[in-house]
């Protein structure tokens, strides 16, 4: 049967790009080394039997059940900070209460090197924090800003980890895992936030309306001249926005596990909802009344999908994994289950 023109012409092109490119998913073969508590953050997805206890970037003590984490992670930031210093209360206070204007406003009263003294992870998190209470007071510039500078304050990672280990000579393990914990939250919410920015930017690139009449060399036309243009513009923003997420899982000295759960998300949800976008090039007219036409279509469509679709069921399956494996529920993993459910 033959297959139609601007099959041919535009979805071909979304099948070469996904065939020639590799999957970038958030999951890597990187592990942490089991002697040093610091690193025991094993950023591999999990094999599939029974995983192991591991401290988490936050070094609480992980139990068998399946953890849910009830704070949202701007708290969670807050009250990390405030449990390093006093002097945060009154921003953790206000976080709580989602006044974020007011609580940017006392954490900019705060003088930063003042407050992080021989801290260096508290001026990492309260940077990091900043941009997120710029973030949800709808200053995006600001935000970009500040989360570009916390990147930049982990731009060396070993020197970064080695100046904490240095300020906290002395104090237990508990305490220097807490600290390196805290700078690696925060450093992982920085990159995911900056990420999250080329997410919003391919979402722009919106799929074109088709308004012509539904004859072949209408549909033709629309393909070569509006859907092929399109499907190039927009495989650039997803692939720039994946590698934005992969740098997540790129972290050194490992990654803050519920970030690469989040990143793994939401790269399944973006690949899915752009095959959901190309599945709604328009059908000629002619077609209603030839079933073998529109199934060979669908098929067509189905088959030049499948690739795409590997890919994000590659990234819920890792977002599930870092689930498991570090106790971890919120509202990404929630949705990584519920569409690797649906996959079919």
């Amino acid at each position: 049967m033959r297959r139609p023109l601007f099959l041919l012409t535009a979805l071909s092109l979304v099948a070469t790009v996904a065939c020639e490119l590799p999957p970038v998913s958030p999951a890597s073969t990187r592990t942490a080394p089991e002697d040093d508590a610091s690193k025991a953050i094993d950023v591999s997805p999990p094999p599939a039997e029974q995983p192991q206890p591991i401290v988490s970037a936050s070094a609480q003590t992980e139990t068998a059940a399946p953890m849910t984490l009830l704070e949202t992670p701007e708290k969670q930031m807050a009250t990390m900070l405030a449990e390093s210093d006093a002097r945060y209360r009154d921003v953790e206070r206000l976080v709580v209460a989602k006044r974020w204007r007011e609580a940017r406003k006392a954490l900019d009263e705060l003088d930063p090197s003042e407050v992080s003294g021989d801290h260096y992870e508290r001026r990492v998190a309260n940077e990091a924090l900043a941009a997120w209470l710029l973030e949800l007071d709808g200053d995006r510039g600001g935000s970009h800003t500040r989360n570009t500078a916390v990147v930049a304050l982990w731009k060396d990672p070993a020197a970064s980890v080695s100046r904490i280990e240095k300020e906290a000579a002395g104090s237990d393990e508990l305490s220097k895992n807490r600290r390196l914990g805290m700078a690696l939250v925060a450093v992982g919410r920085a990159t995911y936030g900056l990420a999250e920015e080329k997410r919003e930017d391919a979402a722009k690139v919106t799929f074109p309306t088709y308004q012509g009449p539904r004859t072949p060399e209408g549909i033709t036309a629309f393909a070569n001249q509006k859907l092929a243009p399109w499907l190039q513009k927009k495989l650039a923003a997803l692939e720039e926005s994946e590698h934005a997420y992969l740098k997540v899982v790129e972290l050194a000295p490992a990654p803050p596990p519920r970030w690469v759960l989040a990143s793994a998300e939401r790269v399944g949800t973006m690949w899915s909802g752009f095959v959901d976008d190309f599945q709604k090039a328009p059908i000629a007219k002619e077609w209603d009344d030839k079933p073998e036409l529109r199934e060979a279509y669908r098929a067509a469509l189905d088959s030049m999908s499948a690739p795409l679709n590997a890919r994000a069921e590659a990234a819920w399956k890792t977002c599930v994994a870092y689930s498991d494996k570090f106790r971890i529920e919120d509202e990404h993993s929630r949705v990584c289950r519920a569409r690797l459910t649906k996959a079919p």
